[in-house]
């Protein structure tokens, strides 16, 4: 039975993905990442599942379905970016995500939150379909840029000054979007775009 590699997310809007796309073709010459997400891959993750057999895929689906019968829509737009791992070589760049309620940022803890409420209310149907035991550490959604920093040009200032430089050179930023899917990705190491969308399950609560 072959295995897939296999992770659960949110597809973006094609407005989110060439804006996202438009600042890292401006950011790109002037850091030192290895690695540039192509932006048919902008996504943000919900689980990350790994190699998982292919006979399973329909319980995952079942998961997801579970879910999105209950789970309330997020409203979502971008916010500053980000690095993960240490200032003189960090791992990834991102985007930030930021939740809105009405076009107001959502007030309170985390688990307040649509999207962390969808987060682990997926994890937990995971978990009862398959087995799958969500991460511990705190969820902090994003959207991958890049990974890899090759030399000391990715500084967290010089990341800042970059994406605040680029403001109003590559078109406005895109508005803020209500998800609307839960989408099954597969991922194929060794091309680009890399990530394959399985499935997109819709929620129900659109309301």
């Amino acid at each position: 039975m072959e295995n897939l590699r296999l992770f659960l997310g949110i597809a973006l809007p094609e407005n989110v993905e060439r804006f996202l796309g438009g600042r890292a073709d401006w950011m790109k010459p002037k850091l030192s990442f290895r690695k540039w997400a192509h932006p048919a891959d902008y996504h943000i993750t919900l689980h990350y599942l790994g190699n998982i057999p292919q006979d399973r895929v329909p319980d995952i689906e079942q998961a997801i379905q579970d879910t999105a019968d209950i789970a309330a829509p997020p409203h979502l737009s971008l916010a500053a970016p980000g690095m993960f791992g240490p200032e003189s070589s960090p791992r990834v760049l991102w985007c930030g995500i930021q939740e809105l309620s009405s076009a107001a940022p959502v007030a309170g803890s985390p688990a307040a939150s649509p999207l962390h409420a969808l987060h682990g209310t997926l994890g937990e149907h995971l978990q009862a379909r398959i087995g799958y035991r969500p991460e511990s550490r705190t969820y902090h959604p994003h959207i991958t840029l890049a990974r890899d920093c090759a030399g000391g040009h990715c500084a967290k200032r010089t990341v800042k000054e970059l994406w605040d430089t680029a403001s109003g050179t590559d078109g406005q930023q895109p508005g803020p979007w209500r998800c609307r899917d839960i989408t099954l990705f597969r991922s194929h190491l060794g091309r680009s775009p890399s990530y394959e969308r399985m499935a997109s399950i819709p929620l129900r609560n659109m309301e």
